[in-house]
């Protein structure tokens, strides 16, 4: 396990995989589902009070936020993204934008999410609708034989009555 900060740790390899990531959202999406469950994911928000549904989120645990946070600096002074020699001002600046990567990465998952939710619910109506055209065609099929069923009974109890009628005439 590699070990972030503040006892967050993802495995070696996630961490050696996302060291290789070519920009910061590859790095991030490769360790947020080592940090966050993906279920936990969607329900975070960076600041809660700038969403639409805020009853429905929940705000990032400080202490993961800063791990990652930490994790996202290294990655970017190991990838030379901030030269060690920018100002303490420059570096904070760009540092600053991981809340806006993972406020990002946290709306595309919602979106993802969301929309298979969606899907499966469409599916969900269209074979529910297609199973009820399917018993509505049975259905009418049913009541079909039913009533043939029901001629030819009448047809046996008339037949039946006639030759009760026949052999009570005799």
């Amino acid at each position: 396990m590699f070990h972030l900060h503040f006892g967050v740790s993802v495995p070696y390899k996630a961490w050696k995989k996302a060291k290789r990531a070519t920009t910061v959202y590859k790095f991030l999406r490769e360790l947020i589902f080592h940090v966050w469950k993906p279920h936990e994911f969607i329900e975070l928000a960076v600041q809660v009070n700038r969403t639409a549904d805020t009853e429905n989120r929940v705000a990032i645990e400080p202490k993961k936020f800063e791990a990652l946070k930490r994790g996202y600096a290294q990655y970017l002074f190991e990838r030379k993204m901030i030269s060690q020699s920018a100002s303490v001002k420059e570096k904070n600046r760009i540092i600053q934008k991981f809340g806006r990567y993972l406020g990002i990465l946290i709306a595309q998952e919602r979106i993802k999410y969301f929309s298979s939710c969606e899907e499966v619910r469409h599916e969900r109506y269209r074979t529910t609708s297609e199973e009820n055209e399917e018993d509505e065609e049975e259905n009418e099929e049913d009541e079909e034989e039913n009533e043939e069923d029901k001629d030819e009974d009448e047809n046996h109890k008339d037949r039946a009555e006639d030759e009760f009628e026949i052999q009570n005439s005799f």
